[in-house]
């Protein structure tokens, strides 16, 4: 399937977008939050500079003050010295003043008489009487004029004038001349390195209706200022802070920068590691899919792939397609039998010879030697032929020695008509041990498992009618005693013959009898038509020997079988020597030792023999015979089958003597070979039955063959 072929590169395409996606995403957040973050940053430094500036602003504006209130004090001093002396000469108070004028720094300081005539520190005569704040001092008042010219037109200054009073009157006035250009050097002092400054602004100068403490920006030429004013105690006067706009927020340029420069170096960063991702990605992405989807014995896709691929199948892909789940049969005894490596090398084998044999089909290993192939067909004989000619190859590469020997059970279910791939596989593991329960059929479609069930549902409601009808008989099938050749007893075996003269084989009822229960009342009709035939032939002056009936597990737990053998057997007048019991081995593992023994104990009271039925079928144990009161312990066929197999020679030859020391007489079963019966001779376990000295027999039949009391090779060949 290509959906199958090409999902890697699909996953691989997912995750590339996937990964450009979270990138993209990241790159998205990355950027907002780049640009939010650098907006707070930048605002915060911005606020700091703006605070920084009104910080000046304010305390340029209290050295202003402070100054003025200081030059306006030193005045007002003057004056009351004047005034409470008796000295009138305007000149020898001009020399005084000329101390305090180098002193605090004035241009230029004077006295004013009533007539408005000034005398000054530099020698000069002005008449004031026309000025306005003259007018003023001779009411009683302190003025401090705005900026202006001095009377020799050189320098801008402020004029400081106090009047002096002497008995409550204004004889005169002290003047002083205060440089505009002083207050600016005293506020101007190391601010904002040379990039800023500040202006005393007068009523003559009104820049607006600025509100105080406020920041503005301004251009001047080429330049942007940021200002800030305050309005100070002297008269309406304001002072205005400004600087240049790109000194005030130098560091928001620099932080910016700084933060690109940061964020560019992240996004790289982020950029190589996606690219070391993507490659270490691209490097191990195919190891990460070979864990999980490949088969690590075959290095090919495994059947959890095809899970995962199942649900993107079309209608249409599924049309004419069955899953087949098959495995070998019996592959725990051969992994005990060859090991590990070469019952791997099994498995490479027979999904190297599915490949070559059916290169258009699909096939995936489940788990151990489980495989599950998607088959093509129109129809079920087109599958069952595919299936059969890979089998064919099989057995071809087991014929020449390439393979061990094997068998193979398939189960057949289509896609097409169930939705759920569980679902399917499930009931291809049903329709799988149908055929491992049939001698004759390898494959096994779901549907026939269906008509199975409805078939078994008819065998179930058919028995009591053919309980009541005695269509139940037994047939019996021979043990010889292979040193003599003589028949020495056999085992009982049930067949089921219906009213229109149909046969039911064993291997359909007895297994739906063991699951509805009913095989406990077959049992007891099994020992009660023995009896009867052992009862008849010894009418008639004949021994039947020993013979064995098989008892169901079932009995283990359902109590009353040991009752009912003893009023058969005392019935029809049977020795206890003429019967033997056999029970399963898994018997013990079903329902417990404990109940085991029990039953065993109960007919060993009555004087039975008890024998360990099917030794040898998967879940053998040494403390199996340890452990159990059996007398005979019977090998099972797929025991038997494996001689001439090194490994299985030995074990079964350990298992021989070790019944023998356990006091147990072996009997094996299924022996259809000259050879196996030679082995088990050579071991000292002489009595067998198979179909190598006899097929199972009618009564009629077997007491004939009693009466001869030999058994000659090939007699019944």
């Amino acid at each position: 399937m290509k959906e199958i072929k090409e999902d890697a590169v699909r996953i691989s395409r997912k995750a590339k977008i996937l990964m450009a996606f979270v990138l993209l995403l990241v790159v998205l957040a990355g950027a907002f939050t780049y640009f939010h973050f650098q907006r707070r940053i930048l605002s915060a430094v911005k606020q700091q500079a703006d605070y920084t500036l009104q910080n000046v602003s304010i305390q340029n504006a209290k050295l202003v003050e402070t100054r003025f209130y200081d030059l306006k004090n030193l005045l007002r001093s003057i004056a009351e010295e004047i005034g409470r002396t008796e000295n009138e000469n305007t000149e020898s108070i001009v020399d005084t003043l000329k101390s305090y004028a180098r002193h605090m720094g004035m241009y230029n300081m004077g006295i004013i008489d009533r007539e408005g005539m000034c005398r000054t520190t530099k020698g000069e005569v002005l008449d004031l009487s026309g000025q306005a704040y003259f007018k003023e001092n001779m009411e009683g008042k302190e003025v401090v004029t705005d900026k202006r010219l001095s009377q020799g037109g050189k320098e801008e200054g402020h004029i400081f004038t106090v009047p002096v009073r002497k008995d409550g009157e204004v004889k005169m006035v002290v003047s002083a001349v205060y440089r505009a250009s002083d207050f600016l050097r005293l506020i101007n002092i190391q601010s904002f390195d040379g990039k800023g400054g500040s202006l005393i602004l007068t009523e003559e100068t009104d820049n607006g209706e600025t509100k105080e403490g406020t920041l503005f920006r301004f251009q001047k030429g080429k330049e942007s200022y940021m200002a800030c004013e305050h309005d100070l105690s002297i008269n309406n006067w304001r002072l205005l802070s400004y600087v240049q706009e790109d000194y005030l927020y130098r560091h928001t340029k620099t932080l910016k920068e700084n933060i690109f420069v940061l964020v560019l170096l992240l996004y790289l960063l982020l950029v190589v590691v996606s690219v070391m991702y993507m490659t270490v990605y691209q490097k191990f992405q195919k190891r990460i899919l070979d864990i999980v989807f490949r088969d690590r014995l075959l290095g090919e896709w495994n059947y959890r792939y095809f899970r995962q691929q199942f649900s993107k199948l079309s209608s249409e892909d599924k049309k004419d397609r069955y899953l087949v789940n098959f495995d070998v049969d019996k592959f725990k005894m051969m992994n005990l039998l060859y090991g590990k490596e070469k019952s791997d090398d099994v498995l490479r084998k027979i999904y190297q010879i599915f490949r070559n044999t059916l290169p258009e089909e699909a096939l995936y290993r489940y788990h151990s030697d489980i495989f599950v192939a998607v088959i093509k067909g129109n129809k079920k004989e087109e599958v069952c032929c595919k299936l059969e000619c890979f089998w064919k190859k099989v057995q071809k590469e087991m014929d020449e020695g390439r393979i061990v020997q094997c068998t193979m059970s398939f189960g057949i279910c289509p896609l097409c008509e169930f939705g759920d791939i569980g679902i399917i596989y499930s009931n291809a593991v049903l329709a799988k041990h149908k055929a491992k329960r049939s001698i004759t059929e390898k494959y096994s479609f779901y549907e026939d498992v269906v008509k199975e069930e409805i078939e078994s549902k008819n065998i179930e409601m058919d028995f009591k009618e053919a309980l009541k009808e005695k269509q139940f008989h037994v047939v019996y099938q021979p043990q010889v005693d292979m040193r003599t050749g003589m028949i020495c007893g056999a085992e009982a075996l049930v067949r089921w013959k219906k009213k229109d003269g149909t046969q039911v084989s064993p291997a359909k009822f007895i297994p739906v009898f063991e699951a509805t229960g009913q095989i406990v009342e077959l049992d007891e009709e099994v020992v009660r038509l023995v009896c009867a035939d052992i009862c008849e032939a010894k009418n008639q002056g004949l021994s039947m020997g020993i013979v064995s009936v098989n008892l169901s597990k079932l009995h283990i737990i359902k109590e009353g079988i040991a009752d009912r053998i003893s009023q058969l057997t005392k019935l029809y007048g049977v020795d206890a020597a003429e019967l033997s019991f056999e029970i399963t081995e898994s018997a013990e593992k079903c329902h417990g030792k404990k109940e085991m023994d029990k039953l065993v104990d109960s007919l060993h009271q009555m004087g039975f023999q008890v024998e360990m039925d099917d030794y040898g079928t998967g879940s053998s144990t040494l403390q199996s015979l340890a452990d159990t009161h059996f007398d005979v312990l019977k090998l099972d066929r797929s025991f038997v089958n494996l001689i001439g197999i090194r490994k299985m020679n030995i074990i079964l030859q350990s298992t021989i003597r070790m019944a023998k020391e356990l006091r147990m007489i072996v009997v094996a079963e299924g022996v259809e070979t000259k050879e196996q019966a030679c082995f088990l001779v050579r071991n000292h376990c002489f009595i067998a039955q198979g179909y190598y000295f006899y097929r199972p027999l009618s009564k009629e039949q077997y007491l004939e063959k009693r009466k001869k009391q030999t058994w000659k090779e090939h007699e019944e060949n």
